[in-house]
């Protein structure tokens, strides 16, 4: 836990460094007087509900309390921080196993959760491109058409390869440390993946509806509201980048790439403030919250072991 928090407090000073680095090269402090506060707050309201919802589906395979869902999931954040977030779906396993569900158990909810999400991001992102081909913003979207959807469908299919090597991968690590573990974890991921209920499919697609929203009030925030449906599907490509590149929820490339992409609708500087705004919403405040989550459990299970 303590290795997990300093972890956290590196990665929020190096996400610092890149933001302060952005605002200066781009120019987009000028925009920081024009940022509408109850927007912006409400951007981090629903992201951080989002994150709730996915925990919640997490807990949902395993029949875990949605209070621990919560609590246990915003701590495994920290392990998103880490290479493709495979340290998450560790802790998630070790805070399942805490909580008296079997650790392979708890690591397959997390991947299964992840896998339905990309498919439902799959399926919405299918969605827009018809909105945009069915509506006058077709073309102020010839680049989306030309050359984004094709990158989104690509990077899908990247993600979706990447999350089943993710899981081999994880599942040849867990058989060297308990092959029981090893066993649950391939078997129960079969069938969370095979026989998904449907309120957690719900709960997934309402966790990407409400990320897409506070992504878009990350704009509103600086007074530009963007195009629905093409801000959607650069929504989609910004979630599957950030989950399918080796950097740590992608971070500095999403910016780097949000901005080339949405850099003819307005003026850069004012692209860059609201990424940069949605970098905070997206990774800073879930950082903090996690390291405040991992501690509050850390205490939780110290207090237990010492009155065994």
């Amino acid at each position: 836990m303590k290795l997990q928090s300093f972890g956290a407090i590196l990665f929020a000073i190096a996400l610092a460094g890149v933001i302060y680095g952005l605002l200066n090269i781009l120019d987009a402090q000028k925009h920081l007087n024009e940022l509408d506060l109850p927007l912006a707050l409400l951007s981090a309201l629903l992201y951080l509900s989002s994150i709730a919802l996915w925990n919640l589906s997490w807990g949902k395979f395993i029949k875990l309390g949605g209070n621990d869902s919560i609590l246990m999931g915003f701590a495994a954040q920290l392990g998103g921080l880490t290479p493709f977030s495979l340290g998450a779906d560790f802790l998630r396993g070790y805070f399942a196993k805490k909580a008296g569900k079997k650790f392979g158990e708890g690591m397959a909810a997390s991947f299964a959760a992840k896998f339905h999400k990309i498919w439902i991001a799959l399926v919405f992102s299918s969605i827009g491109i018809g909105v945009i081909l069915l509506s006058q913003t077709y073309f102020r979207s010839s680049f989306l058409l030309g050359i984004g959807v094709p990158i989104i469908m690509l990077a899908g299919v990247i993600l979706l390869t990447k999350n089943h090597a993710a899981m081999a991968i994880s599942g040849i690590s867990l058989e060297k440390i308990s092959k029981k573990d090893a066993r649950d974890f391939s078997y129960m991921l079969k069938v969370y993946i095979k026989n998904p209920q449907k309120a957690i499919l719900g709960m997934l697609a309402a966790s990407l509806a409400l990320e897409f929203a506070s992504f878009y009030l990350a704009f509103a925030s600086f007074g530009l509201f963007l195009d629905i449906s093409s801000a959607y599907l650069v929504f989609i490509l910004l979630f599957f980048a950030s989950k399918a590149l080796f950097v740590p929820q992608g971070i500095g490339v999403t910016e780097i790439v949000g901005i080339i992409i949405l850099g003819n609708t307005a003026p850069l500087s004012l692209i860059a403030a609201g990424m940069l705004l949605w970098n905070i919403v997206r990774i800073w405040i879930p950082t903090i919250i996690a390291g405040a989550a991992s501690l509050a459990l850390g205490k939780r299970y110290a207090i237990g072991e010492s009155g065994n």
